[in-house]
Formats: C-alpha cells, sequence, structure tokens
C-alpha cells in the first residue's frame, strides 16, 4: 500500500510544473531545467513513497513500450549508436510526468496557463515586431552560435520570418500552436467570464506570432484545429457569438495570409525542393524495409542516411542536397527507420491512448472542473494540430515542442480528484 506523498513533495512538483509551462514559449533552458529538476524529484518521490507522488495514467503502458523500443532499436542495430546527442529526446517524457504530478489542483494549472498564455501573447508579439522589423534584439546573447536567426520571409520579399525567443521560425510556430489551441478553447469555454477577454487576446497575439514565421504547416494544422475548436462550440449551443466571432477572425487572418499564400504553397512543389523531401521519404522507407522490426536504431536515421542520400545526389546530378539531413520529414517514416514496426507501433498506441483517455475524461466533465474541461478541449485540438505537422516535419524530435507537446499529454490527463483547489 503507498504512502501519502509529503506536502513538501506536492509543492516542489507544483512549482516545477508551473516553472516548465511558463518556460514552454520563451526559453528552451528552462524547459530543460525545470523538466530534469522535475523529473528527479518526481522519481524520487515515488521510490520513496511507493508511487503516491505519481497517479496511474493511461500513458504509462505506451510510455513504457516507447521506451523498450528505443532500447531495442538500439541493442539490435547493425551499427552502434552515433552518440548520446542524437537520440537524448527520450529524456522529455519527464516533462509528461512533471506535469502529471505537478498540475493536479486546478489552482496550480490556472497559475501555470496564467503565466504560459501570458508569455505566449509577449512572443507572439515580439515575433510580429521581428517579422516587420528585421530585428532580434538580443539575438548575440541567447544564441551566439546563430549568426543569423532571422532569415528572408518566404514569398515575402521585404519581411522576416518569426522566430521569437529561439533561433527557428519552425519551432517557433510548432510551438505556438499549443497555447493558441489552449488560448482558443479557454475564450469559447471560459471557466469564468473574466476569463473570456484576456484569453482572446492572448489568442490573437499568438495567432500574430505563428503567422508572423510564415510556416506553411503551423498555418494549415492551426487553421484545422481552431475550425475542430470552433465547431465544437457551435454543437454545444451555447455562447454561438463568440464561435462565430472566432471563425470571423480566422477569416480575417486567412485573408490576411492570402498575399503570402500561392507562393509559400507552391514552393514545396517546386524545382529541388520537392525532390529533396521525396528522397528522405524514399531513404526512410529503404531503411525500414532492410530492418522491418527494429530499424536501424534510434537517433542513427542521420548517419544511415547520409551515405544513400549522397548517392541520390549523384544520380540526379544535383551540386547539393537541398535540405538538411537529420530526420525523415515524417514522424511516421522516421519511426519507421530508426525503431522499426515495433517502435511505430508504440508511438501509434502513445496516441490512441491519449485520444481515447481525455475524450472519456472530457465525457465524464473533467471531474466538474470547468478550467481543466477547457483546457483538455483545447490538449485535443493541440495534439492534434502536432500530429498534422508530423506528416512532412519531426517537431516530435526538436526540444522547443518536444517539451510543449510531453507538457499538453501530462498536464491534460492530471488532476483525478475533482474539485480539489477548484477556481
Amino acid at each position: 500500500m503507498s504512502s501519502p506523498a509529503p506536502p513538501a513533495l506536492r509543492r516542489g512538483a507544483a512549482w516545477l510544473a508551473v516553472a516548465l509551462a511558463w518556460s514552454l514559449p520563451v526559453s528552451l533552458f528552462g524547459m530543460q531545467a525545470a523538466a530534469i529538476a522535475g523529473g528527479l524529484l518526481v522519481l524520487w518521490g515515488v521510490a520513496r513513497h511507493r508511487g503516491a507522488a505519481l497517479e496511474p495514467s493511461p500513458l504509462d503502458l505506451p510510455m513504457l513500450a516507447l521506451l523498450a523500443a528505443y532500447g531495442l532499436s538500439l541493442l539490435l542495430a547493425p551499427r552502434p549508436p552515433t552518440s548520446l546527442q542524437t537520440a537524448t529526446s527520450f529524456w522529455v517524457m519527464s516533462a509528461c510526468l512533471v506535469a502529471r504530478a505537478g498540475l493536479t489542483r486546478s489552482v496550480d494549472l490556472r497559475r501555470a496557463l496564467v503565466g504560459l498564455l501570458g508569455l505566449a501573447s509577449l512572443a507572439g508579439l515580439f515575433g510580429l515586431f521581428q517579422c516587420l522589423t528585421g530585428l532580434y534584439p538580443g539575438a548575440g546573447w541567447l544564441h551566439p552560435q546563430v549568426a543569423a536567426p532571422l532569415q528572408p520571409a518566404p514569398g515575402a520579399p521585404g519581411l522576416s520570418g518569426a522566430v521569437g525567443l529561439f533561433f527557428s521560425r519552425l519551432t517557433f510556430a510548432h510551438a505556438l500552436l499549443f497555447p493558441l489551441c489552449w488560448s482558443v478553447a479557454l475564450c469559447l469555454w471560459p471557466p469564468t467570464p473574466r476569463w473570456r477577454w484576456p484569453c482572446a487576446l492572448a489568442a490573437l497575439a499568438s495567432a500574430a506570432g505563428l503567422g508572423a514565421s510564415f510556416t506553411r504547416a503551423a498555418w494549415v494544422a492551426g487553421a484545422l484545429a481552431l475550425m475542430g475548436l470552433g465547431l465544437a462550440r457551435l454543437r454545444a449551443g451555447r455562447s454561438r457569438r463568440w464561435a462565430l466571432g472566432a471563425a470571423a477572425a480566422l477569416l480575417l487572418a486567412g485573408a490576411a495570409a492570402l498575399p503570402f499564400l500561392p507562393a509559400r504553397l507552391t514552393s514545396a512543389f517546386a524545382g529541388s525542393h520537392d525532390w529533396g523531401r521525396l528522397a528522405l521519404w524514399h531513404t526512410a522507407l529503404d531503411l525500414a524495409a532492410e530492418r522491418p522490426l527494429t530499424g536501424v536504431g534510434y537517433g542513427n536515421f542521420q548517419r544511415d542516411a547520409a551515405e544513400r542520400i549522397e548517392a541520390r545526389r549523384v544520380e540526379v546530378g544535383a551540386r547539393r542536397f537541398p535540405g538538411t539531413i537529420a530526420w525523415a520529414h515524417s514522424h511516421g517514416l522516421t519511426f519507421l527507420a530508426e525503431t522499426g514496426l515495433l517502435g511505430l507501433a508504440a508511438w501509434v498506441w502513445l496516441f490512441v491512448a491519449y485520444f481515447r483517455a481525455a475524450r472519456a475524461r472530457l465525457r465524464a466533465g473533467a471531474g466538474g472542473d470547468p478550467l481543466r474541461a477547457a483546457f483538455l478541449r483545447g490538449s485535443l485540438a493541440a495534439v492534434a494540430a502536432f500530429l498534422v505537422i508530423g506528416l512532412a516535419h519531426d517537431a516530435f524530435f526538436d526540444g522547443e515542442v518536444a517539451f510543449a507537446l510531453w507538457f499538453c499529454l501530462g498536464a491534460s490527463l492530471a488532476g483525478g480528484r475533482a474539485g480539489e483547489g477548484a477556481c
């Protein structure tokens, strides 16, 4: 029988979960520090108090299966691991544990969301400033290893692709999808009326930063997620004017992006861009065909694919490969190539388990907590948007985005005791 965790452990986990939440829109270092410290605290609490520090979750078995697939793929890989640096995204899972252990009370979830959405709003506005001015104050201090973090916006002469406080417009846009979905959900299903207008403004600021990144996949995934939330609100039948207002805002955003859409969409299928992504997908399938069950080893795609990509470059007569060889530019193909069918099955199981558990909790009323119910709706939309992005990107392995994903999975399934610390 497990002994109850002491209040000091609960408070420590809660504050580290809040620190992790506040770091998500602005600081990779903050995410890493909070996830490491919080993960160690939770694991110590589980060992010291016989599991009382962490309530069971439907994600436990899929997460263990995913870790087992990582290890098995490396154990049976035909070549040794490239380095720990290329395969350490497994520990990002600790963000899920920290959120689960630290956000069981609604008061802690509220504290986390207020700071997170406020900082996401500032990051979005800062991204818009970067886009319009081409300036990144403090870039030399924040990212000394990056020569020029701001690049010209694709398809928009005179503008820059926003990166916020990160150094990649892709990770900035993909990470902003989570606060965008949460703020829209909290606007459409506010726990109290005073949440509505601040969350609407937070949604507009996050959307501005996401749009200023000029990231195609984020635009498409974000639009689909917001449409899903709006349709869910219309089906509920209450406060329809807010759902219609969200639809109008989405149309206005689309109209603002219309001058840039043709160039952004056609560039994906023009010349070398099309060939580069197809070459990565083809190479991933080749690697998977050779080792279908366990793949070439977690984190080994970059090394094992490089030789094949070089051969393809020579074959087509290209001067250089038009892209970055890191992963397969697709979540499914990366897992298939690196961890085989076993790893891909574990990865799919994780999200199937999440959607089933989240929908069941939502149907049950989220423990009678309107804040958690709205957050859960936004989380479902955000995870769905993340999976849409994963069809053509590797966001699962980008630190800034992966922390947001694992936090989302853990926080939205935390808080099993109804009404504790309600807002």
